[in-house]
């Protein structure tokens, strides 16, 4: 079996990085996990993702320093699937 990882990018929107995941759920999709990037967001949003899915083994947050932008935001989520969740 494949294992596939969704990245999602998250910037101050943490309300709408939550109506994806919830979507992504609602599919039953064959997805082994969700991995958020939180690109440096000057809210509140790392602290209410984290609080959030903390209790979920398959979803995964992780936060840049700084803003890397649109595309240095998702490599660093891809980079995570594939050298530590092998995807």
């Amino acid at each position: 079996m494949k294992n596939i990882v969704v990245v999602i990018l998250n910037y101050l929107a943490y309300w709408e990085t939550e109506k994806c995941v919830t979507s992504i759920k609602d599919k039953r999709l064959k997805i082994s996990n969700i991995v958020i990037v939180d690109n440096s967001s000057g809210n509140e949003s790392y602290k209410v993702l984290s609080k959030k899915y903390a209790k979920m083994e398959n979803i995964k947050i992780l936060r840049t320093h700084r803003n890397y932008g649109f595309a240095k935001g998702n490599n660093i989520g891809i980079c995570y699937a594939r050298n530590v969740l092998g995807a």
